[in-house]
């Protein structure tokens, strides 16, 4: 069990329920209005489906999120925590004429900053800021400038029930020997160097990409996040990613800016998505050893000849364990051909398709295998296949086959 999200801001929790221009216009363009106010980008190949169908947030590939630089050459092209240095009145200036923001206002812009305005990340920038112009100072006065690099500090949430500060969440560094301190998450430079890509399994990705679902910078998961004692077991102690964000995904009884963000919480979905099955490939390409895939029968005489002709590298097996993996989808068929071959051959064919999301659909799903398998609306059943498809609009149906 995690720690309940703090009260959200009502200023901008206004701007969920109104029922005026501003209101709509939040709504619509929430993803717009995000990355404007974000500290990380959130880096993607997104396609959506093709056709006249309802929003679908998709994308191919990985994902990227990268902290910027604290300057940018061009003041204009300033973007996330670049903004948060300089008055308010030029950030939103710089914000709302982003061609990307074209769509959106002024006033939604207004209220945002004056609920972000105490952002530790803002503050932790800020900090930055103030000790570059105190070596700029030193530079006037002939001491030799030294270079300031921000560190972001990893590992878990320091504080319970408050806001943390700029100073728990990052550690402004001088030095011009180039040792960083021993722990750091992000590393944030002045100008010049390349920007730092976050790690997906950084606590602080979460609150950095998405400024508007956690105005209170909540943490998000890392690797020491510990199961409550009722929850552990000898083996198990620490919460897993998809744990995590199925704790965080969960619908609870009262107001929630992540279930209410539309378009917003979609990207959020397929983010945690794309991390949570990262943390999974990590798992087996880290772990070949463990999972013995030397021993798989046939397998790996099968690579050594495929891989001849091909560039040199060292070729990690997917287990049948992981869903989607060809180990997994040939499992799946010979199972299915060995029930057709014991059972005979299906005498129900029946495709369900109910225009719902996908969470009332799986619900629908398992109500009707249990008319089938328990009720025997259909006859008493010795056998079933199904398997689950999403429409290009994103939307599931199953194909079901039933022995009678």
């Amino acid at each position: 069990m995690l720690p309940p999200l703090q009260d959200y801001p009502e200023n901008l929790r206004l701007l969920f329920d109104a029922n005026n221009a501003e209101g709509a216009n939040f709504r619509h363009n929430i993803r717009n209005y995000n990355s404007a106010f974000a500290f990380a980008s959130f880096g993607a190949n997104i396609r959506p489906p093709p056709g006249r169908g309802p929003y679908c947030f998709r994308l191919q590939g990985q994902t990227y999120h990268y902290a910027s630089n604290l300057h940018v050459n061009d003041p204009e092209e300033r973007r996330y925590g670049q903004l948060y240095i300089i008055e308010t009145n030029k950030a939103i200036h710089n914000r709302v004429n982003a061609p990307e923001n074209a769509n959106c206002l002024v006033s939604v812009f207004q209220k945002i900053n004056e609920a972000l305005i105490n952002n530790p990340y803002a503050a932790a920038y800020h900090n930055m800021r103030d000790i570059e112009q105190e070596q700029e100072r030193a530079a006037i006065e002939n001491v030799s400038p030294r270079q300031v690099t921000m560190h972001f500090i990893p590992g878990p949430d320091r504080r319970t029930y408050n806001n943390p500060s700029g100073n728990e969440i990052a550690a402004i560094f001088v030095g011009d020997d180039g040792a960083p301190p021993v722990h750091r998450d992000i590393i944030v430079y002045p100008i010049g160097q390349q920007r730092e890509r976050i790690a997906y399994i950084s606590c602080h990705l979460d609150p950095m990409v998405y400024p508007l679902l956690f105005p209170n910078v909540e943490s998000g998961w890392h690797i020491q996040m510990a199961h409550v004692a009722q929850r552990q077991t000898r083996v198990r102690t620490k919460v897993t990613m998809q744990e995590f964000y199925s704790y965080r995904l969960a619908i609870r009884d009262g107001f929630s800016a992540l279930h209410r963000a539309g378009k917003l919480l979609q990207q959020y979905i397929v983010d945690a998505y794309v991390k949570v099955e990262r943390c999974r490939l990590n798992f087996i390409q880290n772990n070949q050893a463990q999972l013995r895939v030397a021993l798989y029968s046939g397998l790996m005489d099968h690579l050594g000849r495929q891989n001849e002709h091909q560039e040199a590298g060292v070729p990690v097996i997917l287990p049948s364990t992981f869903t989607g993996s060809p180990r997994n989808m040939q499992q799946a068929y010979q199972d299915a051909m060995a029930i057709v071959c014991k059972f005979g051959k299906p005498d129900i064919f029946l495709t369900y398709r109910p225009d719902l999301v996908a969470r009332v659909y799986n619900m629908h799903l398992k109500e009707l295998m249990i008319d089938i398998k328990d009720r025997h609306i259909f006859g008493v059943p010795v056998a079933h296949i199904y398997v689950i498809e999403f429409q290009k609009c994103g939307l599931p149906h199953c194909h079901l086959l039933v022995m009678l």
